[in-house]
C-alpha cells in the first residue's frame, strides 16, 4: 500500500489547501484501501490530507517493516517529510506555520 491524498469535494484540483499528515500507529501498521473516517472528515473541513506507509509500516514485506528496528525516528521520519514536501512541490498543498 502506498501514500494516499484526501481532496474535499468540491475544490477545484488546482487550488493549494492546508495539508495535514494523519499518521498511522504502529510502527507495524498500515494505512490501506479500507475506510478510514478520520482523513474524511477532516478533508471535509477543508483540508488536504495525507497519509503515508512509512519504513515500518506492514504491507511490503518483512525487511520493510524491519527497516526502522532499533532505529526509531529517523527513517520514517524521512519518509514522512518526503510525503509532506511531495503534495507542496505538485502545488496542492501549503504549510501554515
Amino acid at each position: 500500500m502506498g501514500n494516499f491524498l484526501f481532496w474535499p469535494a468540491g475544490k477545484p484540483k488546482d487550488q493549494k489547501l492546508p495539508l495535514i499528515m494523519w499518521i498511522h500507529g504502529g510502527p507495524t501498521s498500515q494505512d490501506d484501501f479500507a475506510f478510514d473516517l478520520i482523513p474524511q472528515i477532516l478533508a471535509a473541513q477543508g483540508y488536504a490530507v495525507a497519509t503515508v506507509n512509512y519504513r515500518g509500516s506492514n504491507g511490503r514485506g518483512m525487511a520493510y517493516s524491519k527497516a526502522i528496528s532499533g532505529d526509531w525516528g529517523n527513517k520514517e521520519v524521512v519518509d514522512i517529510i518526503g510525503a509532506t514536501d511531495h503534495p507542496i512541490k505538485m502545488g496542492k498543498a501549503i504549510l501554515i506555520n
